[in-house]
């Protein structure tokens, strides 16, 4: 198990960090768009950014993957290791958003 999480993985194609940039311009309206001050509005902006982790994690764009801090946990966890660390912590805080109370 622990060797499956230091195989090499590629960085993604280079469209991949336009679907990223992409998608959060477009997470990022949609929650423009929501009721201002809103607990709507506000739950749907950390999700998005727990959506950006995901998005991030499974295409791997290069300028990510091959940035300096992103090479020494590469490093440390593996590449599928790092994928699935940047995965939970998306998931965590999508999940999060929905059920933390807000205060």
């Amino acid at each position: 198990m622990l060797g499956r999480l230091r195989d090499h993985l590629e960085p993604g194609p280079p469209s991949s960090i336009r679907i990223v940039i992409g998608s959060g311009a477009l997470l990022c309206l949609a929650t423009l768009a929501l009721k201002w001050r809103s607990d709507l509005q506000a739950r749907v902006a950390v999700a998005a950014i727990g959506i950006m982790l995901i998005l991030m994690a499974q295409l791997r764009p290069a300028s990510l993957w091959n940035a300096g801090r992103t090479q020494d946990w590469r490093f440390l966890l593996g590449d599928r290791g790092m994928v699935l660390l940047y995965t939970l912590l998306g998931l965590a805080v999508v999940i999060g958003a929905w059920f933390v109370p807000l205060g």
